[in-house]
């Protein structure tokens, strides 16, 4: 319950990197709702700009998260600029892994998701 006090607008100190990172959190949450509620629907153009918003919202949740990490002075190895792009690198290989898992026989698709991953994998581990 304390994470909604972030979100209070008495609280909310726009000048931390936690209270923008808790309202990426929000934001992404109810995009990701009103995107699953709208793939019931008919409308396709509202549908993909709903898609873009969650996929830049879901960008920066792993930035975040590697960001936060950063400035803990105390742990050598999370204290260092790279570790937000590690992160992000890491998300679009479990990305790539899911999309894999549910795409099941479209082979192209499966083809394209699996350059993707080594890509990424390289990425990581570079």
């Amino acid at each position: 319950m304390r994470f909604l006090n972030m979100l209070n607008p008495a609280y909310l100190k726009f000048d931390s990197p936690l209270a923008w990172g808790g309202l990426n959190l929000v934001a992404f949450g109810l995009v990701s709702v009103a995107y699953f509620f709208m793939l019931r629907g008919s409308d396709q153009v509202n549908t993909k700009r709903l898609a873009v918003l969650g996929a830049l919202l879901g960008l920066g949740l792993p930035i975040y998260t590697g960001f936060d990490l950063t400035v803990h002075q105390h742990r050598p190895v999370w204290s260092t600029p790279l570790m937000p792009v590690l992160f992000v690198a890491l998300s679009l290989v479990s990305g790539a892994a899911v999309a894999s898992f549910l795409a099941k026989g479209e082979g192209k698709l499966l083809a394209m998701l699996r350059s993707f991953m080594l890509w990424s994998g390289g990425a990581t581990a570079v």
